[in-house]
């Protein structure tokens, strides 16, 4: 037979309905970005970052193993200061002067003890160490001094990594 339907509501239109379910999913989709957004863009961006850290790093052991004790010491200063980039680049700064970028992450990662002071003197050590090896016609750099700036870079991309996964839960 006939059936009748009497409805006790009355539904928004089609056109008022779509509107509502799209502003809904964007409240929605911007609660979740708010919420994912510290780390999960922080996780992102690190795995773009590790790349160009690490590659100096590497290029340094080649260079040391060649004996090419300057130009080694020049490339482990360069991961040293694409991983400080990197950390600074997930807090949303950039700096165009290495002098800028070193003082801030002293600043905000050093003295607050985020990582630890002795690993900011070996920073410090490593951006004069650098300069004199591309600057310093007479410098006279050794193998003792490079194997110091590699395990300088590799521990700071390594504790830079190890924040940034623990900061991302």
């Amino acid at each position: 037979g006939t059936h009748i339907i009497t409805m006790k509501y009355q539904t928004p239109g089609l056109k008022t309905g779509a509107v509502l379910s799209i502003l809904i999913a964007g409240i929605l989709g911007i609660l979740w970005y708010i919420s994912r957004r510290k780390m999960g863009i922080s996780g992102r961006l690190w795995h773009l970052w590790r790349k160009p850290c690490k590659t100096p790093v590497k290029s340094a052991k080649i260079l040391l193993d060649a004996g090419e004790c300057r130009g080694a010491n020049n490339r482990a200063y360069y991961g040293i200061y694409h991983a400080i980039s990197a950390i600074h680049a997930l807090d949303g700064n950039a700096y165009k002067r290495h002098k800028d970028a070193l003082a801030n992450f002293n600043k905000n990662y050093i003295k607050t003890e985020i990582f630890p002071r002795i690993l900011g003197r070996k920073i410090a050590e490593a951006e004069e160490i650098r300069h004199a090896s591309d600057y310093d016609d007479f410098y006279i750099a050794t193998r003792e001094e490079v194997e110091e700036q590699i395990d300088t870079a590799v521990e700071l991309v390594e504790k830079i990594e190890e924040y940034v996964l623990k900061e991302m839960g």
